[in-house]
């Protein structure tokens, strides 16, 4: 992320991306909650991520969404090549990104308040 971040507490992040301040809440204490896509990618511009970081969180998030098998398998892929070269294993980082986007939002979200 960028070094200047706009000062947010979770309601002030709700209200810029248009999202009840209780479903942000609910989203981050719960795993089986996911922001839509439209919801994250307004999150993580609200949050000033960087593009490749918006554009590597938001192929987590379709992997995570789809259904299609052909897709999904399509998406692994794109992953396995993105975190190959960034040196990482995987299969191991694939699932714990979305996790870390979770954690690393509601800490910014608490150190702020």
């Amino acid at each position: 992320m960028r070094s200047t971040r706009p000062a947010f507490n979770q309601g002030r992040l709700a209200e810029k991306v248009g999202i009840q301040s209780a479903y942000l809440s609910r989203v981050l204490n719960d795993q089986k909650a996911q922001f839509s896509e439209d919801q994250l990618f307004s999150i993580l511009c609200a949050l000033d991520f960087e593009r490749a970081e918006i554009d590597y969180l938001m192929l987590l998030r379709t992997f995570e969404s789809t259904s299609i098998s052909k897709r999904k398998t399509y998406l692994k892929n794109r992953i396995d090549e993105l975190k190959r070269l960034e040196g990482r294993d995987p299969v191991s980082a694939v699932r714990s990104d979305l996790r870390n986007l979770i954690t690393r939002i509601r800490l910014f979200i608490e150190a702020e308040e």
